[in-house]
């Protein structure tokens, strides 16, 4: 009896304990179908400084390819204006006697045309003057005829000289034209960066020299193609130059059209050389212009903000 009542407590007291159990914490169960939250990424590449211009490559006009240079008249690192003559052709002055003769026959054919004016002018006054005394009866039919003769011809003489005129100032523009063959202004206002071709070598492939405007750079990014769809204009970015810890902002302005090979590589062995990106500029801030204005197409790593 007693062992009976003993157990009968003991459930009891089980019971007890079991309804005074807590519930478990809201944290402790996680919802349904819960996923973690996504960290947006930056876009990374490689890249080269350039100028904003482009490096343009100064070569001679199409009438003086080939042609053999007499004078170099800048020097590497001299900052030029648009117009200026930077290189003078082996031809020069060959040309420039053929503008000084041009210049010549252009003179004596407006003097030319000077008298045949005043020839006109008084063959006609003549002309007139006999024409009312022929109304009159005062002179003669032959006297009258003559004067008309003289006016035709004078006439005719004029048209014509004006014509030698009109052929000697095209001649004069034609031999201006083919002096400025004969050497190569800068496209640009801007520096010079190499020099390609010596006076005394015939001008190749290569050209005269390089020059750009060094007033503002560019970082030309080479973004993979998968990549691209996630930069747009106006997004800022950081520029690297390894082994250096410093670091330049920058601004993206432009995207490329294009899918090309890509042209700057990596030095790691497990990177694609062979990959598909698209060329994208970015204006560098000022303190970078200054210190890359000696470093065009140095490798650089960009990293492009979100």
């Amino acid at each position: 009896m007693v062992a009976r009542n003993f157990i009968g407590l003991t459930l009891i007291a089980a019971g007890a304990l079991l309804q005074a159990r807590p519930a478990p914490l809201a944290a402790e169960t996680s919802p349904p179908n819960s996923a973690a939250p996504q960290t947006v990424m930056g876009v990374g590449a490689l890249g080269r400084i350039e100028p904003m211009s482009r490096v343009i490559r100064v070569s001679p006009d199409q009438g003086a390819a080939g042609t053999v240079i007499s004078e170099i008249r800048v020097r590497e690192g001299q900052e030029v204006a648009k117009g200026d003559v930077v290189a003078v052709f082996s031809d020069y002055e060959r040309r420039q006697a053929e503008v000084d003769l041009a210049e010549a026959e252009f003179a004596v054919s407006t003097a030319h045309l000077t008298a045949a004016d005043a020839q006109f002018k008084k063959a006609q006054r003549d002309y007139d003057r006999k024409n009312s005394l022929r109304l009159s009866g005062t002179v003669s039919a032959f006297a009258f005829d003559e004067a008309e003769l003289r006016s035709s011809k004078a006439k005719a003489d004029l048209e014509a000289t004006r014509a030698s005129l009109k052929q000697s100032e095209a001649n004069l523009r034609l031999k201006k034209l083919q002096l400025l063959q004969a050497q190569t202004t800068a496209p640009i206002d801007g520096t010079i960066l190499k020099i390609r071709a010596r006076a005394g070598e015939r001008v190749g492939d290569k050209g005269i020299l390089d020059m750009a405007d060094l007033s503002s750079l560019d970082v030309v990014a080479e973004v993979y193609e998968s990549d691209i769809a996630r930069v747009k204009a106006g997004q800022t970015a950081v520029v690297r130059v390894p082994p250096s810890e410093a670091a330049y902002e920058a601004k993206v302005r432009t995207l490329g059209f294009t899918v090309e090979k890509n042209l700057v590589n990596s030095s790691d062995p497990l990177v694609d050389h062979d990959a598909r990106v698209v060329e994208v500029r970015l204006t560098l801030s000022d303190p970078a212009r200054k210190d890359f204005q000696h470093q065009i197409y140095r490798q650089v790593q960009v990293h492009i903000a979100p």
